[in-house]
C-alpha cells in the first residue's frame, strides 16, 4: 500500500479504499481499484526483490556488496561549487554528481539545505575542512558592471544564474537594473566544458541538450496578452515578464517583440511520441482529477516524457497549463486546450 501511495498519490490510494469500503468489497491492495501503472508497479517491485532475495531460485548470480555504508551525510555550512567540493574531498567531480544526484547544477542550492553526500571513508576532519573553507574558495565570486540595454535575465543568463538568484544575490527589490552599477555573479570553477561534459557522462546527451535554453522571439498580435503568449511557449507569466523586463500587468503593444525561450531537447524527446509523420506542440490546461497518467493516456504520451517537457514533479494542479507534443496526425484526443 505504501508503494502503491507513492506510485498514485496517497490522495488516489485512500479515496479507492473508501470506495471499497462503501461497496462492501476488501481494501487490500490487490482488490483496490487503481491506475494500471500502479497496478503494474507494485507487482514489478515485489517481484524484483523476490528476485535479491532469492536469485538462485530464477538461476541468477548476483554480485555481493559490502554490507556497510558507502557514502555520509556532511553540513557544508552554505553554498558551495560541487567542483570545490570534490577537489578537497579528493574525489573526481563525476564521483560527486553520483552521490548527489539531486545537484543538477553546477553548485549547490545558495537556499540550502547545506549537505553534501560523500564517501563514507574520507576522514572525519572532512567536515571541518568543508565548513571553514573560505566565501572566495567556495563559490567563484566576481563583480560586473550593468551597461546600457542590460536586463536582469540577460545578465544572469550570462553567468548561468537564474534571475531569481542574480536579485537574491544583490539584494535587488526590482527586476529593473540601473546602468553602471555593479553587480556580484559567481559562476563554475570548473568551467562550463567541464561541467557540461560530466552531465552528458552521466546522463547522456539528452540531459545536456535539455538544460540549455533556446531564446526566440514572438511578435505580438492583436488578441495577445502575456498569459496566452506565456501559456503558448510553455512559460509562466512572471518567467515570460522578468525576462523581457515587464511587469505582471503589462500592456503589450501590437507589434511588440517579445523574448521566448523553451528547452532545447523538447522537440527532439517529442520527435519520439508519434509513430508516424511531425509532432505539433500543443497547450494544455490541467482540470480538476488529472493526473500526469491519465493525461499521458489521453494523448498518448508516457508520464516521463511530460515531465520531461515541463521540468514538473509528480504533483500537478487544476489551472496549471502543460507543454505535450503530440503526433500531428492524432486527432480527436486533445480534448480542452
Amino acid at each position: 500500500m505504501a508503494l502503491a501511495a507513492y506510485n498514485a498519490g496517497p490522495g488516489a490510494v485512500q479515496r479507492a479504499i473508501d470506495r471499497n469500503i462503501a461497496e462492501g468489497l476488501p481494501t487490500d491492495f490487490w482488490s483496490l481499484r487503481l491506475p494500471s501503472e500502479t497496478m503494474s508497479y507494485v507487482p514489478r517491485f515485489l517481484a524484483m526483490a523476490q528476485i535479491i532475495k532469492s536469485p538462485e531460485s530464477q538461476g541468477l548470480t548476483l554480485r555481493p556488496l559490502v554490507d556497510q555504508p558507502y557514502f555520509r551525510v556532511v553540513d557544508t555550512n552554505g553554498q558551495i561549487d560541487i567542483s570545490a567540493a570534490a577537489s578537497l574531498a579528493g574525489v573526481s567531480l563525476k564521483e560527486m554528481y553520483q552521490l548527489n544526484p539531486g545537484f543538477s547544477r553546477w553548485a549547490t542550492d545558495p537556499e540550502g539545505p547545506h549537505r553534501l553526500l560523500i564517501p563514507a571513508a574520507l576522514p572525519t576532519d572532512f567536515e571541518h575542512q568543508i565548513a571553514a573553507l573560505p566565501a572566495p574558495e567556495r563559490v567563484v565570486v566576481e563583480h560586473y558592471k550593468v551597461k546600457r540595454g542590460d536586463t536582469l535575465f540577460r545578465v544572469a543568463k550570462r553567468f548561468g544564474l537564474s534571475p531569481a538568484e542574480l536579485k537574491r544575490m544583490n539584494k535587488l527589490k526590482s527586476n529593473t537594473l540601473k546602468n553602471g552599477s555593479s553587480l556580484v555573479v559567481s559562476h563554475p570553477r570548473a568551467g562550463g566544458a567541464e561541467f557540461a561534459r560530466v552531465q552528458e557522462e552521466l546522463f547522456g546527451k539528452g540531459h545536456a541538450i535539455a538544460s540549455q535554453k533556446v531564446v526566440s522571439r514572438y511578435k505580438v498580435r492583436r488578441g495577445d496578452t502575456l498569459s496566452s503568449i506565456a501559456r503558448k511557449h510553455g512559460l509562466s507569466v512572471k518567467q515570460l515578464a522578468s525576462m523581457n523586463g515587464l511587469r505582471g500587468k503589462s500592456h503589450l503593444r501590437l507589434g511588440q517583440v517579445l523574448k521566448v525561450t523553451g528547452k532545447a531537447g523538447s522537440t527532439r524527446v517529442a520527435s519520439r511520441t508519434g509513430s508516424k509523420g511531425k509532432t505539433k506542440r500543443i497547450s494544455y490546461e490541467v482540470r480538476k482529477g488529472d493526473t500526469l497518467f491519465s493525461i499521458g493516456k489521453r494523448y498518448n504520451v508516457t508520464v516521463k516524457q511530460i515531465r520531461n517537457w515541463n521540468n514538473a514533479s509528480r504533483s500537478i494542479r487544476p489551472g496549471q497549463d502543460l507543454v505535450i507534443y503530440v503526433a500531428s496526425n492524432d486527432r480527436g484526443r486533445q480534448g480542452r486546450l
